[in-house]
């Protein structure tokens, strides 16, 4: 499998932007971060209230169902799991406010969605080895293999993944949830997914899936779904190429 390090680096950047905000400019030029802090503040306290009152049970299972199966045809499919983003220098970084409120995905995000559960559903309905990886981002960027020494904050998904079977690749060893036929591994021909989640107020979460990126190549799908009357319902659908 291709190197796709320096995409995800890119792409966790733009993330982290997103749940950032704008330096607030004083008379004197210099950069304040007050109001942003304020307004992160609030939007956390009523995107986190709503989140209460939203059932999410029902939502794993449902973006299984919308995934694209042609998109990633190998037997053999790397998961990337993102982890909180602890520090990411992006260009003109200092010119952005962190506020340190978790505005992005409080409600719902990959520890949600990648549950024991959900890598069950997903590895019978798509009958491939699914070997998970994670996303560590703080004084170096690193992709790893989900072992003791790199744990997902999931701590059932992280049980459940070390109790798989296990391979070596590139001398590393790896977990893996075998296919039905319990096919060989072969992660040079693999394919990879990541998938981030974003919540919005209305009771709204949106996903973005990337489907084997390498640079600025590969596939992405975009989906969101909202919460109406007990029940989840994808109100908008976007796939294109990104080749």
């Amino acid at each position: 499998m291709k190197n796709i390090l320096p995409f995800i680096l890119l792409f966790l950047c733009f993330n982290a932007y997103s749940q950032n905000r704008k330096k607030d400019t004083l008379s004197n030029g210099m950069p304040d971060c007050t109001e942003s802090y304020k307004n992160d503040s609030i939007y956390f306290k009523k995107i986190t209230s709503e989140g209460r009152k939203t059932d999410y049970r029902e939502l794993n299972k449902l973006i299984i169902e919308h995934l694209i199966p042609e998109n990633i045809p190998s037997k053999d499919l790397v998961v990337y799991l993102n982890e909180k983003v602890v520090a990411v220098i992006c260009p003109e970084g200092s010119d952005w406010c962190a506020s340190g409120f978790n505005v992005k995905n409080p409600n719902y995000n990959d520890s949600h969605f990648w549950t024991p559960q959900t890598l069950k559903i997903f590895n019978q309905r798509s009958n491939k080895n699914i070997i998970p990886k994670k996303i560590e981002i703080g004084g170096s960027y690193a992709l790893q293999y989900i072992d003791k020494e790199h744990p997902f904050t999931n701590e059932s998904t992280q049980e459940y993944i070390l109790r798989q079977d296990t391979g070596e690749y590139l001398q590393k060893k790896y977990h893996v949830i075998h296919d039905k036929d319990h096919t060989p591994v072969n992660l040079a021909l693999s394919n990879s997914i990541l998938m981030n989640f974003f919540n919005y107020l209305d009771q709204k979460v949106m996903v973005i899936i990337k489907y084997n990126h390498v640079g600025n190549r590969g596939k992405e799908q975009r989906m969101t779904f909202q919460y109406t009357n007990k029940k989840w319902n994808l109100i908008s659908h976007e796939a294109f190429d990104l080749n």
